[in-house]
């Protein structure tokens, strides 16, 4: 076992110093903007706390604060800024979205308007 750990030892690349002193600083520097990015993302995320009453979800609590801070906003523009928010890469599909909006609605009667088109 000691013969196969030299052999690793003496078959490892070795960097140059200043290389492996800018790897240290870009990970120290990766680590702080994560750090940053979840601050941040907490500071834009509506905090809304609805009634009991209206039965929302997570997922309709962020949107309705997201629609209440925009409240002229295209579908896509809304679809983009709730999964930011819930921190995901990629967005759910239109169909999906639709269907979640339709699902809020529902919870809270007449309160939410679409004006397509406009």
């Amino acid at each position: 076992m000691l013969r196969l750990e030299r052999v690793k030892a003496i078959a490892r690349p070795v960097l140059p110093p200043a290389l492996v002193e800018q790897m240290r600083e870009l990970r120290i520097q990766n680590e702080r903007l994560k750090e940053e990015n979840a601050w941040l993302r907490g500071q834009i995320k509506p905090q809304i706390i609805p009634p009991r009453e209206w039965k929302l979800t997570a997922f309709e609590c962020v949107f309705l604060g997201v629609m209440i801070q925009q409240p002229v906003a295209t579908y896509e523009a809304l679809l983009t800024t709730v999964y930011a928010l819930e921190g995901r890469e990629e967005p759910e599909s239109m169909n999906v979205f639709s269907v979640r909006v339709c699902h809020m609605r529902r919870n809270l009667g007449s309160g939410l308007i679409a004006r397509i088109g406009r």
